[in-house]
């Protein structure tokens, strides 16, 4: 079961002010776009891992369904494929806008998205991961791996000196 989003004056600093953005004047298809997000969020099987309901097919064709009678208003004879093909580019998106934030924090002002849509997909920051963040965050060679790698280096030039030197 999905949770209540939370309250815009609880969002982290960052994300302050974000209420102007979200109120921006809608057209139809930004309103029917907004219903959909909302729908979305309350099938919590076709985005939260941690569902019973996550695995089941029958209950995500459900869900899909339910979604594709509100996307059909944007996207009129849309298939169930589209609507996959929609929650699967609004999350990429989404996480592109993670990750902009996450880089942005090393840096002198952090990054404060504009698309309205990011913070309606709020509810995804329980599961979701910037794209590129694992990346980021590789371990460096550590010292003892320099000194192996100068330490076979070394070994191999001796033992080619020793063989020359030696050989004649």
């Amino acid at each position: 079961m999905s949770q209540s989003p939370q309250p815009i004056s609880e969002w982290p600093d960052f994300l302050q002010g974000a209420e102007e953005v979200i109120d921006e004047q809608p057209d139809d298809k930004k309103e029917y776009l907004r219903q959909f997000i909302e729908k979305f969020e309350s099938l919590s099987q076709l985005w939260n891992q941690k569902d019973p309901s996550y695995t089941n097919k029958k209950a995500r064709n459900r869900g899909f369904d339910q979604l594709k009678e509100i996307y059909s208003k944007i996207k009129p004879n849309c298939t169930r494929d589209n609507v996959k093909r929609k929650i699967n580019t609004l999350r990429c998106n989404y996480r592109k806008e993670l990750r902009k934030i996450e880089y942005s924090k090393s840096g002198d002002c952090v990054y404060k998205p504009s698309s309205w849509v990011f913070y309606c997909l709020q509810f995804l920051s329980r599961m979701e991961q910037p794209v590129g963040f694992q990346q980021r965050n590789v371990p460096e060679e550590s010292d003892s791996d320099k000194v192996s790698t100068n330490t076979l280096i070394f070994l191999a030039l001796f033992l080619f000196w020793l063989d020359k030197n030696m050989g004649t």
